[in-house]
């Protein structure tokens, strides 16, 4: 019988206070066992931090296009900015951009080159890539992404083939993940021809935000054989992160749902091994 493996890993490490503390709580107590950095988070600095006590904690670069500030001279990558100077605002906003060829590649490769090497001069040791609202699988971006691991060092990427089961998905998310599954397998072609691995399917964007104990359970229990990645976002305090952003998320429930021992006896019914892309790098090719 073939196994199942399944990584857990946290966006959003070092972009508030109190993701990070989250981060932090459910790798300590919970099954988290890796997170997305953010360069250019207003709360980097206190996410290293952190990442000092936590030894085991394996962490990626989750490169950001849009909603977050540039790490690169604005200058130097007008065509990633919105009027404010910031990077634009919206996956939907960049999408439009990018199609209408008004995105320079070569301002794409300075802005993640910029966020790869902040981490990088502060010792961060990367060992996979993904990115926030997953634009790395767009058509022409993949290959960016796949130089961008190279120049990281790193041997792995996130692939977002969807499969988080349920009826009560809605139906404009519904949509989404059909389009979203359809550009990761696409650029699964591209990730695997670099040598790249990536997991065969993920959990978590059907209900990105709230992906509550009873769905995490769920998901876990339907899980194909093989490897797979849960994304999650883990959060302190609803009301502050909510006053701040304005996603609608679940944060503490997510938070929650990492430690929860409903989660622990999930992995262990269903014969779950809990792994890193850390882990799977060391072992070498054949643990893959």
């Amino acid at each position: 019988m073939i196994e199942r493996r399944v990584i857990i890993s946290a966006d959003d490490f070092g972009l508030a206070p109190q993701i990070n503390q989250a981060v932090e709580q459910a790798h300590q107590r919970g099954a988290l066992g890796a997170a997305g950095l953010m360069a250019g988070g207003g709360a980097l600095s206190d996410a290293l931090e952190r990442v000092r006590r936590l030894p085991r904690l394996d962490l990626g670069l989750h490169a950001a296009l849009v909603a977050a500030p540039p790490c690169a001279p604005p200058a130097s990558i007008t065509s990633l900015l919105g009027a404010d100077g910031q990077l634009l605002g919206s996956h939907a906003a960049f999408v439009a951009r990018w199609l209408r060829g008004k995105v320079r590649p070569s301002e794409v490769r300075e802005e993640l080159d910029a966020q790869l090497l902040g981490l990088q001069a502060q010792g961060v040791r990367l060992t996979h890539l993904d990115s926030h609202q997953h634009l790395h699988v767009l058509p022409g971006l993949a290959p960016l992404f796949a130089d961008l691991a190279t120049r990281a060092g790193v041997t792995a990427i996130r692939l977002p083939v969807d499969v988080t089961p349920g009826a009560h998905i809605p139906a404009r998310r519904r949509a989404e993940r059909v389009l979203l599954n359809a550009l990761s397998r696409r650029a699964a072609r591209v990730f695997r021809a670099r040598g790249l691995l990536v997991c065969g399917s993920i959990l978590g964007f059907a209900h990105a935000g709230h992906l509550t104990t009873a769905r995490l359970v769920s998901g876990l229990a339907s899980l194909p054989a093989g490897l797979s990645e849960v994304v999650c976002h883990p959060g302190t305090s609803d009301r502050e992160l909510e006053k701040r952003f304005g996603w609608g998320y679940q944060w503490e429930a997510e938070l929650e749902a990492l430690c929860s021992p409903a989660t622990q006896g999930a992995l262990a019914e269903h014969a779950i091994q809990l792994t890193t892309f850390g882990a799977l790098s060391a072992a070498g090719p054949n643990a893959r």
